[in-house]
């Protein structure tokens, strides 16, 4: 279990970036895999998400989930609708009574805070949706629901490290091609000037400070590297296995 230290200091919020510790499941998905996205027993993965949210007291019940498809597509939930699947990367929410999970394996969750309007979100962010704009498509739902940019405060989780995170030329155009200012995130590995490092968290935080939120904050571990902490999808490839578990990451409100 990680956790912010900004957010750990704020009472009107529970929240927690879960490790892979702790659960029920077996062989790849040992052990607290929490994500229906996975070939794991249904009933392990149901079991796992209530042992987990067990230790923050929070009800399973609750917990509002998307169909993460790595897009920039952001949903507000309510009451009406926090039990359908919809197809999103992110979520926003002011209902005390819904928590927002995420669930990752490399990419790195996000969680929002708005303290003055009581306002909350969670974002899955690869590199597809922090480059296409999940973080600040978040950022303008939560503005939506009456919030303030400077009240806003974020929280990046583990994720998969700059050193574990190798990607060839034709990624680093793609990021060059947007933005020449983005190539700072990228280090050539060794002497290959074909073969380069991303920090996907560094790019993340850049991202939400260009936006100009209250504060961001990282939480610095190698998805990737510390394999009896996480699941990792990149590490799954490596070891030729057809499937991966993926950890959770939950916010709510607590008024």
């Amino acid at each position: 279990m990680f956790f912010s230290k900004k957010f750990k200091s704020e009472k009107k919020i529970i929240h927690c970036f879960f490790s892979r510790k702790g659960g029920i499941s077996t062989g790849i998905y040992e052990s607290l895999n929490c994500g229906y996205g996975s070939n794991d027993a249904k009933k392990n993965i149901k079991k796992n998400r209530e042992i987990a949210l067990k230790k923050i007291n929070i009800n399973s019940s609750f917990l509002a989930t998307v169909n993460q498809k790595h897009t920039n597509k952001v949903q507000i939930i309510n009451h009406a609708n926090y039990l359908k699947k919809m197809e999103a990367d992110a979520m926003v929410t002011n209902d005390k009574n819904i928590a927002l999970g995420i669930f990752t394996a490399d990419c790195a969750p996000v969680l929002f805070f708005e303290k003055k309007k009581n306002l909350i979100g969670a974002a899955h962010a690869g590199w597809k949706g922090a480059y296409s704009g999940v973080l600040e498509n978040t950022i303008k739902k939560i503005l939506k629901l009456g919030g303030t940019k400077e009240n806003i405060h974020a929280a990046i989780g583990p994720h998969i490290g700059k050193l574990s995170y190798e990607v060839g030329e034709d990624f680093l155009s793609k990021f060059i091609a947007q933005n020449k200012e983005y190539k700072v995130f990228f280090t050539i590995k060794g002497n290959k000037n074909y073969k380069y490092l991303f920090n996907l968290g560094e790019f993340i935080k850049y991202l939400l400070k260009k936006a100009n939120i209250g504060s961001v904050e990282i939480i610095q571990y190698d998805t990737f590297s510390e394999s009896n902490q996480f699941f990792s999808y990149r590490r799954s490839l490596k070891h030729g296995y057809n499937d991966y578990g993926r950890c959770l990451s939950v916010i709510k409100l607590n008024l």
